[in-house]
């Protein structure tokens, strides 16, 4: 004791005599030099630290510029600091790093703190402080959160990103995912030789290297390596899920959020963070709780994961059971369903069709007691919705939660719905088929990845330059950018690829070149013929017991009220009656659009009279939500042809005569000789001016005298409440669909002169339903109000009040509304009336 002593007193004495040296020669090259040549032979305790720190302080601060500038420097620095703690030679170079400014000496301590982390002396550091001996610094926090803002500082005080690339943000935190994993790997070695270990210092470098939002660079490397070794390596598994558990809280949500939102499949989570979901409360808030009922992803990767990683775990049917309830009651929410979006709604139900899959896989000990009572109250209020998207949703969890629940003696037993299979609806139902247990290819991909960054990053020092030698293929991305050539000619000659055609003077035996020979369609034979007269249509129709009749009548009855209009006008009533209440008893083809296309046709026929039994039909309550939207439908189709001018046949018949009275073709002997003698006239007659165009003909207005009988009535019972309807209550799709119905007949009025005044009604009827608690009746009002806004052609002068109200409605919809399509519809409307007023405001001006 007392040689070590005498000998640590004499490093002292060593490094005083050394400081009162060069500030004698007023710290010249060589014997700066000398000094630390000397003292990298010299054993330098704890105790020596801080005259050692200032002896290099003072070294950095006053050594002349050609020595700063030096690599030998450079590598004399390293070769002392290396041989220290670690933590002693990072804080000490990071300390000069904040208070020196940008030039050579900045650069010099920059460039050998690269040079310590490319040593491994963070890796030294991760497993120095993990020794069971090494109690709990104080300094712990000071040099994470200095190692963790490096690439900040660093850029901040160079302002030159092609400096220093080691220190980009990216390439930093790869490095360091890299070094973790290496120190991990060693760290195994030691519990493989009967020593213990501590994890807390791991754990605040990966909790606070995530909090600071690094979490997708430090993991890139990091990840790929956790994946392969906790799945066959015991001792890494114990580490891992160590180091994960001691994760401070106020770090946990980062960590846990980044690992379940990137994991590539649910299988590699168990043996990386093992059940800390039930060991750590924390954990289970994060993992149950935000990221499956609070979370708004587009992606359902995270709720995979989550439903994935708790159905491998020892009490998989308890917690998946627990969790299905909550999703359930949740996703069965009437508050939830109206005020939150639709994307965050989809996102609900996927993870409830994910549990149900994992559930389906637990057979034996099946608990499903008390689903059914959370299902039903969800089912009703998305069934009740007039979104189809969010019904949909209703539909698919009702058939796969019912299947889940079903005894294994009624399996045929099924609930099913109808709806339309699109892409979306076929991703949620495949969310029920997990995926299976991955291959060792899977592992050995992973592997490779890990490999892949670890030869990225692995750098090596240059003569000339600090900065890092690129990986291969960083060189090919950085040679391909800078259009070098990397192949030689013989290369691409032996890369050529070789097409094999066939010899011109092969012979094919095809049948190619045949002309094939269309055969006449075969009439199916049928005892029932098409009727001739419009009654006979309707007798038919009303006596449908014979399904060939019924089908030929309702083929031909749109055709012969068009070819029949007087003799249709008279029974127009009572064939509308009659073809709204048909049923599609024999699954007849095209049925609906057959359906609604002769409604139409009679509807046009004689619009005053059948529009005024259609409206008044509409509140009776001998009808249901369907042939209430096939009214609204056929109501605005009929509009839209009233509206729409008929085409002069006659004029295209004309047209056509003078073409044919042109053609040379026509042999003038078989004309009368009156066209003979013009057409010659014609033909000789030299004209010097344009020939007048014939003014085109103006068409009636067939809608505008009609257009009351389509539009008011239907404002005028919306406030009844009968046995079959009540759209102020749970029968809001219909208002919904009764409000685009009168905002598009408003739009059929666009050229008429009652459009002023059936516009100014509808702006006052919306303002009393333009707050409804459904955003399907609010998108309808935004729509009705873009339909004002571009059938008037005045908004300034005619609906000054009107339009002034109606915008600042649509500027509370865009900044409070819930529903994120209510807001864009609004932000459209209001672009429109705001660009017409600015119009209409610039031309009043000039």
């Amino acid at each position: 004791m007392m040689s070590t002593a005498s000998a640590n007193r004499s490093t002292r004495v060593c490094i005083r005599e050394w400081i009162n040296k060069l500030e004698s020669n007023e710290y010249e090259s060589r014997v700066t030099s000398d000094c630390l040549l000397h003292l990298i032979k010299q054993k330098v305790t704890k105790d020596d630290e801080q005259l050692l720190s200032a002896l290099l302080e003072n070294i950095i601060n006053h050594a002349n510029h050609d020595w700063i500038s030096s690599l030998y420097s450079e590598v004399l620095v390293f070769d002392l600091l290396k041989n220290l703690p670690s933590e002693f030679s990072f804080l000490l170079l990071m300390a000069r790093l904040h208070e020196l400014s940008i030039g050579s000496r900045l650069e010099f301590v920059v460039s050998v703190l690269e040079k310590l982390f490319i040593g491994g002396c963070y890796r030294s550091l991760l497993v120095q402080e993990s020794n069971v001996s090494t109690t709990s610094s104080h300094l712990w926090s000071k040099m994470i959160t200095c190692i963790g803002a490096l690439p900040d500082h660093v850029a901040n005080k160079f302002q030159n990103p092609t400096k220093f690339r080691f220190f980009h943000s990216e390439t930093f935190f790869i490095f360091l995912g890299v070094e973790i994993a290496q120190a991990i790997s060693t760290l195994a070695d030691v519990i493989k030789n009967g020593k213990e270990i501590k994890t807390e210092f791991i754990s605040l470098n990966i909790g606070h290297f995530c909090l600071l939002g690094k979490a997708e660079y430090l993991f890139k490397a990091l990840y790929p390596a956790l994946i392969t070794h906790c799945e066959s390596n015991f001792l890494w598994q114990r580490i891992v899920q160590k180091c994960f558990l001691s994760v401070p809280d106020r770090q946990l949500e980062s960590v846990l959020t980044f690992l379940f939102k990137h994991a590539p499949i649910p299988h590699c989570l168990p043996p990386i963070l093992g059940d800390m979901v039930t060991k750590k409360a924390k954990a289970k808030y994060i993992i149950l709780h935000k990221l499956l009922l609070l979370s708004n992803l587009s992606e359902t990767t995270a709720a995979e994961n989550v439903i994935g990683y708790i159905s491998r775990l020892s009490n998989a049917t308890f917690l998946l059971t627990e969790t299905i309830k909550k999703l359930l009651e949740a996703w069965g929410n009437k508050s939830s369903i109206k005020h939150t979006t639709y994307q965050q709604h989809k996102y609900l139900t996927a993870s409830i069709l994910v549990c149900v899959g994992h559930l389906s896989r637990h057979t034996a000990d099946k608990q499903t007691d008390g689903l059914l009572e959370h299902l039903m109250a969800g089912m009703r209020y998305h069934l009740e919705s007039p979104d189809m998207k969010i019904r949909k949703l209703g539909m698919i969890v009702g058939e796969k939660v019912t299947e889940l629940m079903s005894i294994p003696t009624k399996k045929d037993a099924k609930l099913l719905f109808e709806y339309d299979c699109d892409d979306e609806t076929v991703k949620l139902i495949s969310l029920c088929d997990p995926e299976d247990k991955p291959t060792s290819d899977f592992y050995q991909s992973q592997l490779n990845l890990f490999e892949k960054f670890k030869d990225d990053v692995s750098f090596k020092a240059d003569v000339d330059d600090t900065t890092y030698s690129v990986a291969k293929s960083s060189f090919m991305e950085m040679a391909k950018a800078q259009k070098l050539q990397l192949t030689t000619a013989k290369d691409e000659e032996d890369n050529t690829s070789f097409e094999f055609s066939r010899p011109d003077d092969e012979v094919v035996d095809s049948d190619d070149e045949l002309t094939p020979y269309n055969l006449p369609e075969e009439a199916a034979f049928s005892k029932a013929s098409k009727p001739m007269y419009i009654r006979d249509c309707l007798e038919g129709l009303i006596d449908h017991k014979n399904q060939e009749e019924m089908e030929f009548c309702l083929t031909n009855v749109t055709h012969l009220v068009e070819v029949d209009v007087v003799a249709a006008k008279e029974i127009a009533v009572e064939l509308f009656k009659v073809i709204l209440n048909l049923q599609d008893n024999y699954a007849i083809d095209n049925f609906v659009q057959l359906r609604r296309s002769a409604l139409c046709a009679v509807l046009v026929c004689n619009p005053k009279e059948v529009a005024e039994y259609v409206t008044m039909e509409f509140y009776s309550e001998h009808y249901n939500l369907q042939q209430r939207m096939d009214m609204l439908d056929v109501l605005v189709m009929s509009a839209g042809r009233l509206s729409t001018p008929e085409t002069d046949k006659k004029g295209k018949n004309s047209e056509v005569q003078l073409v044919g009275d042109v053609n040379p073709d026509i042999d003038e002997s078989s004309l009368p000789w009156q066209q003979v003698v013009e057409k010659r006239i014609e033909a000789k007659t030299k004209r010097f001016g344009k020939p007048r165009k014939p003014a085109g003909k103006s068409n009636p207005d067939q809608f505008g005298p009609v257009a009351g009988y389509f539009f008011y009535p239907l404002m005028s019972g919306y406030d009844r409440r009968i046995r079959t309807l009540d759209l102020l209550g749970e029968d809001s799709i219909i208002l919904g669909r009764l409000l685009y119905a009168l905002g598009t007949i408003l739009y059929s009025t666009a050229n008429s002169l009652v459009v002023e005044k059936m516009a100014s009604s509808l702006l006052e009827f919306v303002a009393e339903l333009r707050h409804h608690l459904e955003s399907f009746v609010r998108k309808a009002c935004i729509y009705c109000v873009s339909m004002a806004t571009v059938s008037v052609p005045n908004v300034t002068r005619l609906l000054s009040s009107n339009a002034f109200d109606c915008r600042q409605w649509l500027c509370d919809v865009i900044k409070e509304d819930d529903d994120e399509d209510t807001r864009r519809a609004s932000a459209n409307a209001l672009g429109l009336l705001d660009a017409k007023v600015r119009v209409e405001l610039g031309m009043q001006a000039t």
